[in-house]
This record gives structure tokens, C-alpha cells and sequence, in this order.
């Protein structure tokens, strides 16, 4: 099976029922756990005799339940048939026909090559080219394209930089770059995706969708500390608290997972990344805990700057001391009722 390209597959032209198909039909190859005593014998009873193991072919009941125990799926069911990612690791949906995944990282086949989008893009276009005569064929007729793109996104910014991307993303959607900082690349790199897969921008398909609150007066409130200086204090107060209350040991347990790496993007998260850099032996704690600290007063300032931009929102200092009164007689004042009970100020961070 070719083995190349990004982590991003373009479903286009087909909705829930063909999400359906996926979890029964596509199945890709992956590496299981062969922890065993005996890595080489696994034995099995079952009804009757399997007609295709081949899950590209496999039809029958009996070939379809080994498949499952012997390969992974893109996606799945639990037993209250909730749906899961299983390769995938998330997906999404910028338009009702098209559905982008984000497979897993650190999945690999049995021979310890990685898989890549590029094995979900063979694996779909075999078995929807007439010419292999896979019985599954049908249930991907709706299917009209199948896409890899984020590879080309990723060496882009490897030879040129994120700023050239940056400046990529300018010329087809300035309001997005006007709203994306040059160095977020995580977000860049969204935005050029979406255009690059459905020939629209971010900011279109976002201007197209209704706001649930359309019809509904809302009154805006904005809870943070007025001056800088205590805000860096509670940032750095806070950060603290999570260390006491064990967030090294969470972190800790996380880099022990044989199925993250630093490139997740659970794991980028402010704090996780900077003692996962720790842990992978790349800075002393007390380093990392300085960058975690400095990287949430970077972040936090991003948010004040988003909340500035509310312009009818009303301010409110989280270091008054009767904060908590002061807001309840403004929700009073826009119409709201007042039977809520006031939260103590010191159970405010």
C-alpha cells in the first residue's frame, strides 16, 4: 500500500450515510499491540470459514469480524453507538459536502512505517475504481474527490517559511490574515486548507453560517483584571496551583503514551508543550516553567485583545472586591432576573 503525502483526506459530495459506510467498510491496516507471550499465534473460534480477509472484498460476517480485529477504521461506533474517531483522530465539516480528517500521529504499520492520508487516499480510490471490482464500490458512488493537502502545506513552510504563508493566505483571504497573527502557524495553516480544498475562503463559509443568537438581544460582559500587573500575578499564582495539584505527573503520563508526540495538538496546548519540552530533556524545569508562564500572559493578552474588539461589551475589574454584586446589577439592569446567587470573591480567579 503506497505510503506519502499529508494527514488530510477531502470526502466531498457525500454526507452521513457514507460516514456510515466508513465504519464498516474502510478499513486500513495498522499496527495492533503484539505484547502477547507468543507474538506469533493467535487463535480464533469461529462459526465458518472467513470467504475474503481482504477488507477491500470482505463481505460475509465472519470475514467482516476478523477484518475488525485485524485492521482499524477510520472512523467507529462504541456500544451505545456513539460515534469516535479510530485513525482518525478528529474531522470536520466546512461545508454539508465535504469532510476533512485528521488522522492520528505516531500510527504505524506492522513494519513500523508511518501511516499517512496518502494510504486512506489508495485505499478509497481502489475500491472505487470499477476496474478492481471491489463489491464495496457502491457504497462510495457519491464520492466525487478524494484529497491530500496538508503535506504540501507543511513542506511549504519548511522550504519558505510560515510568513510566505502567511502572506499566500493574504492574497486569497485578507480578512483572515488580518485576523491571523504571521506566527500562528496552526491557524494559517486551517485557513489555507480550507481554500485549498473547497475553493472558498474561511471567512466566506463563516459569513455563511446564522448566528443562533440572530434574534436574541444579548448583553456582553467582560470579566478580567484591569491592570496588567495583576494579571501576571493570578497567571503566575495560577500556573503554580496546577503544578501543586499534579499537572507535571499528567504531563508526565502523557509522554509516556506510545500514541502522542509533541506534534498533537492536545499537546501544544499552553503548559503541556513547554514540560513536554522538559521532559523530552530539552529545558530545565525551572525553564520550562518560565516559558508555560510567559506563554499564557502571551495568550491572555491575545484574548484581552479579541474581548477590546466587543464594542458593546460592558468591562468588569475581577479584582474588585465586589465584583460579583456589581455584575448582577448590570444583568438586572439589561432585563435579566436576579435569582442567581452571588459567588463569594475569593472563588473568583
Amino acid at each position: 500500500m503506497p505510503r506519502r503525502v499529508s494527514r488530510e483526506s477531502r470526502l466531498s459530495s457525500f454526507a452521513l450515510p457514507l460516514l456510515r459506510c466508513l465504519i464498516t467498510s474502510l478499513l486500513l491496516v495498522a499496527c495492533s499491540n503484539s505484547s502477547h507471550k507468543d507474538r506469533d499465534t493467535v487463535t480464533l473460534l469461529i462459526e465458518s470459514n472467513p470467504a475474503n480477509l481482504d477488507p477491500r472484498f470482505a463481505t460475509d460476517s465472519q470475514s467482516q469480524h476478523l477484518d475488525s480485529l485485524l485492521f482499524n477504521s477510520l472512523v467507529e461506533r462504541d456500544d451505545q453507538m456513539v460515534l469516535h474517531g479510530d485513525l482518525a483522530e478528529s474531522w470536520e465539516t466546512p461545508d454539508p459536502l465535504t469532510y476533512i480528517f485528521h488522522l492520528r500521529k505516531g500510527v504505524t504499520f506492522h513494519d513500523g512505517t508511518a501511516l499517512t492520508s496518502a494510504d486512506v487516499k489508495f485505499t478509497l480510490d481502489y475500491i472505487r475504481d470499477a476496474a478492481n471490482h471491489s463489491p464495496k464500490r457502491g457504497t462510495f458512488r457519491l464520492v466525487t474527490v478524494v484529497e491530500n493537502i496538508r503535506a504540501d502545506i507543511e513542506r511549504q513552510a519548511t522550504l519558505l517559511g510560515w510568513a510566505a504563508l502567511h502572506r499566500e493566505l493574504e492574497s486569497v483571504d485578507p480578512a483572515a490574515a488580518a485576523r491571523i497573527h504571521v506566527n500562528d502557524p496552526q491557524r494559517i495553516q486551517r485557513a489555507l486548507e480550507v481554500y485549498r480544498l473547497t475553493g472558498r475562503t474561511i471567512t466566506t463559509l463563516r459569513q455563511r453560517r446564522v448566528s443562533v443568537f440572530a434574534d436574541v438581544d444579548v448583553a456582553e460582559f467582560a470579566l478580567a483584571p484591569l491592570e496588567r500587573g495583576d494579571l501576571h500575578t493570578r497567571i503566575e499564582l495560577r500556573f503554580g496551583a496546577m503544578l501543586d495539584a499534579g499537572l507535571m505527573a499528567e504531563v508526565r503520563s502523557l509522554f509516556e503514551r506510545v500514541d502522542l508526540t509533541a506534534e498533537h495538538p492536545s499537546m501544544r496546548a499552553v503548559g503541556y508543550r513547554q514540560l513536554w519540552r522538559h521532559l523530552a530533556g530539552q529545558c530545565a524545569l525551572d525553564t520550562a516553567i518560565e516559558q508555560a508562564i510567559a506563554a499564557t500572559r502571551q495568550l491572555a493578552k491575545r484574548q484581552l485583545t479579541w474581548l477590546r474588539r466587543r464594542e458593546h461589551a460592558q468591562w468588569f475589574d475581577s479584582m474588585h472586591p465586589d465584583v460579583a454584586r456589581m455584575m448582577e446589577d448590570a444583568l438586572s439592569k439589561s432585563g435579566f432576573s436576579a435569582s442567581f446567587e452571588v459567588t463569594p470573591r475569593d472563588a473568583l480567579c
